[in-house]
């Protein structure tokens, strides 16, 4: 089974706007747009996770890639 490391997305969770560039550089060459990661890091500041709990860093992460996941620059092949 493989089991995914997300330990440095982790990191960033508490700095939604470094995870987002960070999720944006790795999973999308850098294409999404400043508005769209704008867009993206302030929906997920609305539900900030608490720093100290591991399970709210991991669901913050989850929501950071689902987030960009749909972005219509993640999805178009250029």
């Amino acid at each position: 089974d493989l089991v995914p490391d997300y330990s440095r997305e982790e990191a960033l969770a508490t700095d939604s706007r470094a995870l987002v560039d960070r999720l944006n550089l790795l999973m999308c060459a850098g294409q999404l747009s400043a508005h769209t990661c704008a867009r993206v890091a302030a929906a997920l500041d609305t539900q900030p996770p608490r720093a100290g709990n591991p399970q709210d860093l991991k669901a913050h992460v989850a929501r950071a890639l689902l987030l960009v996941m749909v972005c219509p620059e993640y999805l178009v092949q250029k």
